[in-house]
């Protein structure tokens, strides 16, 4: 496995739980990081966004024959 698709896998893993906090787990987000969600809120839109250029940077990988689907 190359090291784009290693990079990738660890960013899309980051992304699939900024969704979960995103969209499951806000107010805990809040309660335990206070000041930090203050400046970095996580907001469903940009969660999602964050996602799908995911997506979009894991389709070309897989084009070039860097993914090993």
């Amino acid at each position: 496995m190359e090291i784009e698709a290693i990079i990738w896998f660890l960013f899309m893993l980051d992304s699939l739980i900024c969704n979960y906090i995103a969209w499951f787990k806000k107010k805990g987000y809040r309660a335990k990081f206070k000041t930090m969600s203050k400046y970095l809120p996580i907001t469903k839109l940009w969660a999602f966004f964050y996602f799908a250029f995911l997506v979009w940077i894991g389709y070309s990988l897989y084009r070039l024959g860097i993914l090993p689907f």
